[in-house]
């Protein structure tokens, strides 16, 4: 490997990690903080349904049976939690 390679290999992991932790953190106390601590766990709770959708559209991934199983089943565990 290229010096440049490992390199950026290992500064991208430390660059995101330290952006998430100086930016993310605080966005997500705050978000807590404004929305309250049912809509921000209601909110996380989408997030293998948006990794899925995102994969789908960026990477031409494929979806299986089992991703849409655990998406139906995630999204009836949030409708479930709403009520």
């Amino acid at each position: 490997m290229r010096h440049e390679t490992v390199r950026n290999l290992v500064a991208t992991p430390i660059i995101t990690g330290a952006i998430s932790l100086v930016v993310g953190v605080p966005l997500f106390s705050y978000a807590v903080k404004q929305a309250g601590i049912s809509a921000s766990v209601i909110a996380l709770a989408l997030t293998p349904i948006l990794t899925q959708a995102l994969t789908r559209v960026i990477n031409k991934g494929e979806l299986k049976p089992k991703h849409i199983i655990g998406g139906t089943l995630v999204s009836a565990r949030i409708v479930l939690a709403s009520i």
